[in-house]
C-alpha cells in the first residue's frame, strides 16, 4: 500500500491548534564567526480527511508470487490525528552578522489512526517507533531599526519511521496436525517538513520579544506490506498471502 500526503498551512505567532514550532526567532542572532548550541522542538497535529491508497495483492502459482488482478485496486482510507514529535539537538553558525546557518540532529515520532472510508467503522491506530531525524536551516536579517529587526528564517527538516505489527492470529487444526497462523505488517513513512517564518525581534531591553506568521509545508509518503504466514507444531511453515 502507498499513499502520500501533502499538507500545508498558515500558523500565525507560531502557534495554532494543529502545530507548534520552535524556529526562533526570525531573524539572525549571531555576529560573523560566531558559534551557538541548543535545543528544538517541533509539534503537529493534523487531519488527512480521505486519501487514495493504491493496494496490490499476491497469490503464489508454482511457486511464485504472481499480482492477483482482481483483489488488487485503489481504496480511499480516513487518515486523522496524524501526530508528529521531533527534538533536537541545533547548532548555528553566524556566516555574516546578518545571516545565521545551522544544523540540528535529533529523534521524532509519529502517531495516527485510520480506517478505510467505506465498510469498516473500527478505527486502527498506529505508533511507530522513534527514528533519527535531522535538518537544516537559516535566518536573514533584512531590514534593522533602533529596537526592531525585521527578517525571515527557513528550515528543512527530514524523518523516517516504521513499525512491525501483527494484525490478527489464530490456531489452526487439518485433522492430526495443527499449528499457529499470523497477519503481520510492516509501515515506513517518510516526512519532510518545510518552515518559514517572517516577521520582527523587538528589543525590550534586557530580553526580545518575536512573532510573526510561519508557513508550515509537510510531505508524507506511506507505504506497508503484509504477509499472512503459517506454522506447525514440526517446525514447517509458509507464507499463505502477501500484499502491498
Amino acid at each position: 500500500m502507498r499513499v502520500r500526503i501533502i499538507v500545508m498551512g498558515l500558523v500565525l505567532v507560531f502557534v495554532s491548534s494543529s502545530a507548534f514550532a520552535l524556529i526562533g526567532p526570525p531573524t539572525a542572532e549571531l555576529e560573523q564567526g560566531q558559534w551557538s548550541a541548543g535545543f528544538n522542538y517541533q509539534y503537529s497535529s493534523l487531519d488527512f480527511g480521505k486519501v487514495d491508497i493504491t493496494e496490490k495483492d499476491y497469490d503464489e502459482v508454482e511457486g511464485v508470487w504472481v499480482l492477483d488482478e482482481e483483489d488488487s485496486g485503489k481504496y480511499k482510507v480516513n487518515i486523522e490525528e496524524y501526530n508528529t514529535n521531533a527534538y533536537f539537538g541545533r547548532l548555528s553558525y553566524g556566516l555574516i552578522d546578518s545571516l545565521d546557518v545551522y544544523v540540528q540532529l535529533g529523534m521524532a515520532d509519529v502517531k495516527y489512526k485510520s480506517k478505510y472510508a467505506d465498510g469498516y467503522d473500527e478505527w486502527d491506530g498506529f505508533n511507530l517507533d522513534n527514528e533519527f531525524a535531522w535538518g537544516l536551516g537559516g535566518k536573514y536579517t533584512f531590514y534593522k531599526q533602533e529596537k526592531v529587526d525585521w527578517g525571515v528564517g527557513a528550515e528543512l527538516n527530514f524523518f523516517s519511521n516504521s513499525m512491525d505489527e501483527i494484525i490478527d492470529s489464530g490456531t489452526w487444526e487439518d485433522g492430526e496436525a495443527s499449528g499457529t497462523w499470523e497477519e503481520k505488517e510492516t509501515i515506513d513513512i517518510d516526512t519532510s517538513s518545510i518552515l518559514i517564518a517572517v516577521g520582527p525581534t523587538i528589543d525590550m531591553d534586557g530580553w526580545k520579544l518575536y512573532g510573526g506568521a510561519l508557513f508550515q509545508f509537510v510531505n508524507s509518503s506511506f507505504e506497508s506490506d503484509g504477509i499472512e504466514s503459517w506454522a506447525d507444531t514440526e517446525g514447517n511453515g509458509g507464507i499463505d498471502d502477501k500484499w502491498e
